[in-house]
């Protein structure tokens, strides 16, 4: 018996035990449940841009800014 058909076995015995797993799943791997509702999950996964920023402009931007307007 593999692991899977046991799961299969338990859970025709006792269906109610699904969502427990299925809530269990969620709180200890942070699992969302796709809802079909568009969440801004994808771009809090994204890796942040500032530290790239702060290489390619390695001089202080407050001199050229100060240029461009007047505060």
């Amino acid at each position: 018996m593999t692991i899977n058909s046991g799961r299969k076995a338990l859970l025709k015995l006792y269906p109610s035990l699904n969502s427990a797993i299925q809530q269990v799943r969620q709180d200890v791997f942070g699992h969302v449940p796709q809802l079909g509702v568009r969440t801004a999950r994808k771009f809090n996964k994204k890796q942040l841009t500032g530290v790239y920023l702060n290489q390619y402009y390695q001089e202080p931007i407050a001199k050229f800014a100060r240029k461009v307007g007047p505060l």
